[in-house]
């Protein structure tokens, strides 16, 4: 094409000089029509220039594996073959000129709102539907164009991943569930022991006739609280094991508690100082079960680096507070750090330092997968250097960051 346009050019260029040299044609009428030809010629060249670039750019869509939405003022401008494929259309064209919404279920378009306004550009995970209503997960990941007001969204359909996570979450779940069962046995022992001993010293009394109301009502109240608190632990350790995935809003500070009830006895069969610094008064709009499971994986990595490595007064430092739009938990120990040479590969599957019979290397990948595709949030870890009480530790700092409202 570009050839034929040069030597169209040129033959009017030979004929119009052939045209003065033979007829002595009025010059500036030759030069006018010259002009002409070439504006006509530069245009149509343009043109097929412009045409090659569209077939380009539609080429590159078209070449990868997510499907990608263009769009403008919540309308889908333009859209890639793949996109096609994960609605299930027939035809591009079914989504160029709809409204993105039109294909988001009601659950997920509070979620996309926030994001767009946001401008949002990390991946994130909601429920879209296609043509045949069929839900399905979705890794979604936006990103505005500069100097336009077009946004780039890609979309990868993670629903067969997510199952094998769920499976793997389970395997995780199950490997802890004994760990779980020992806590709640030895936090029971003491409240246990303290009804035992108050009804044995209710019923001698009763039996001597010295008891009195005082002692009795008090008696009553010792046991109720000790009989709540027994409750209370197994209502924490049933909604853990809970496979039920409920979104809701909740303070953090009853996270934190139902946290601790589950891991108090590593922290005191360990001699573990915990070391709180927690915002109170935080909400957060999220799954209380999974970040709960994800603290207790961190904090049993923690205990087992500070048993492993033989530190005689051990800290675990947790601190919660707000910063911007984020919920930040940091989770640090002062157990000498994580080697350099591994500490970028303990969010990996199966990657475990601990024993065989300890660990199955589940806990933290489910940590990451979690927080990072579940939660819209980001964990990271780093080893740092800091003082305490006049003293110098070393340890690994596990830092969780969840977007909140």
């Amino acid at each position: 094409m570009k050839k034929i346009i040069l030597l169209f050019l040129f033959t009017i260029m030979f004929a119009c000089a052939s045209d003065v040299v033979q007829y002595n044609t009025d010059y500036p009428l030759v030069i006018y029509i010259f002009i002409i030809s070439f504006i006509i010629i530069f245009l149509l060249y343009k043109q097929y220039m412009l045409k090659n670039h569209i077939k380009d750019y539609h080429e590159l869509l078209d070449s990868t594996i997510e499907a990608l939405l263009l769009i403008k003022d919540g309308k889908i401008i333009d859209a890639n073959k793949s996109a096609m494929k994960i609605f299930k259309l027939e035809s591009i064209n079914e989504l160029i000129g709809s409204m993105i919404f039109d294909h988001i279920p009601e659950e997920s378009i509070d979620m996309v709102k926030k994001m767009t306004l946001l401008k949002y550009e990390d991946p994130y995970e909601i429920i879209l539907y296609d043509k045949e209503d069929r839900k399905f997960t979705a890794l979604v990941k936006g990103s505005v164009l500069k100097n336009r007001n077009v946004r780039l969204t890609s979309i990868i359909d993670i629903s067969k991943s997510k199952e094998k996570d769920r499976l793997l979450m389970e395997q995780s779940k199950l490997a802890s569930m004994g760990e779980m069962i020992g806590n709640i046995a030895h936090q029971w022992r003491q409240p246990l022991h303290v009804i035992s001993t108050t009804t044995s010293s209710v019923k001698l009394q009763k039996e001597l006739n010295i008891l009195d109301d005082q002692f009795f009502y008090k008696s009553c109240d010792m046991i109720n609280k000790n009989i709540m608190f027994l409750s209370n632990t197994i209502d924490d350790f049933r909604n853990y094991m809970n496979d039920t995935r409920v979104k809701n809003e909740f303070y953090i500070d009853n996270m934190i508690n139902s946290f601790f009830t589950l891991c108090d006895s590593s922290v005191s069969n360990n001699e573990i100082t915990i070391v709180k610094d927690i915002q109170n008064n935080l909400i957060l709009d999220g799954y209380k079960n999974e970040l709960i499971q994800c603290m207790l994986n961190v904090f049993n990595n923690s205990v087992d680096a500070l048993i492993q490595n033989n530190i005689e007064k051990k800290y675990i430092f947790i601190s919660v507070k707000k910063i911007d739009n984020y919920i930040n938990i940091s989770i640090k120990d002062n157990a000498n750090g994580i080697p350099e040479n591994i500490i970028d590969k303990i969010f990996e599957p199966y990657f475990t330092t601990k024993h065989q019979s300890r660990g199955t290397g589940l806990g933290l990948n489910m940590t990451y997968k979690l927080i990072v595709e579940g939660m819209n949030g980001n964990i990271t870890v780093e080893n740092e250097k800091y003082s305490y009480n006049g003293k110098i530790f070393t340890g690994a700092r596990f830092n969780i960051k969840i977007l909140n409202k």
